[in-house]
């Protein structure tokens, strides 16, 4: 009986530690310090749907309650994308901005993905930046029927483009110019069966059939993106998997407009 609670105990602390490495590298949220090993990032990636949760529910909040308020929807869409970005770290738009640089410039692998590790944004990465912000404001606009609806649609996408970031990862090789990229390689089954359920379940519970026409849209998106990542780098990087999620999320919430208009 020792023996089987300690063991419990050992794999609560070992899912709690999966949760923090998780929470670092998808948020800017403070973790307490990991005193026990460090476990891979591959391992941790069933927690993603639920670091979209925790994310998106501090900014769907800050944007429905300036929806019950009375302020305009453009201005509560703004908000929650801003909320969302410092949260974040805006580090998936960043890989965006990476991503359409490197691909837009073109070339060797080697030259796309020097381009990408460059600090400093193109004219590419700029206006990917400018027409993604455009996109995700407008469509947000579109779902402000009802306070409650817009958080739980901003949520539910959340949830959904950080879990396809797992299956993007099992499905298609890390690249041999990644660098961070390489420890989100090759998720575990469980870890990917489990990240499936955190999104899919709720989604088809709140959503039902017009969620997983939504999701249909986000899948081929991300499929899309990780076959020209192979074509163009031989697999993923970090940005690539971090575009992944941000254009997931926002195809996703233009199936939502496209099904409930």
């Amino acid at each position: 009986m020792v023996k089987l609670v300690k063991n419990r105990s050992l794999s609560l602390h070992r899912l709690y530690d999966e949760f923090c490495i998780a929470t670092m590298m998808l948020t800017r949220l403070p973790v307490p310090s990991i005193t026990r090993s460090v476990p891979a990032l591959n391992e941790a990636m069933w927690a993603f749907p639920l670091i979209g949760l925790i994310v998106s529910a501090g900014a769907a909040s800050i944007g429905s309650l300036a929806l019950y308020c009375g302020l305009p929807p453009l201005i509560a869409c703004c908000l929650t994308l801003a909320a969302a970005a410092i949260l974040t770290g805006a580090l998936h738009e960043d890989g965006l901005a990476d991503m359409a640089d490197g691909f837009g410039a073109g070339g060797t692998a080697a030259r796309i993905s020097a381009i990408m590790k460059d600090s400093q944004i193109g004219s590419y990465g700029a206006l990917s930046l400018i027409l993604i912000v455009i996109m995700r404001v407008s469509v947000l606009t579109e779902l402000t029927y009802s306070a409650l609806g817009f958080g739980i649609c901003f949520i539910l996408a959340s949830m959904f483009g950080r879990g396809m970031a797992v299956i993007l990862c099992s499905a298609y090789p890390v690249s041999p110019h990644a660098s961070l990229g390489r420890a989100a390689a090759a998720p575990p089954r469980a870890a990917l069966i489990t990240s499936i359920l955190f999104w899919l379940i709720p989604l088809w519970l709140i959503a039902g059939s017009a969620g997983l026409i939504a999701a249909c849209l986000g899948g081929a998106l991300v499929l899309w993106t990780g076959r020209t990542a192979t074509a163009k780098l031989g697999g993923l990087t970090g940005d690539i998997i971090g575009s992944a999620i941000l254009l997931s999320e926002t195809a996703f919430l233009i199936g939502l407009v496209g099904v409930f208009a």
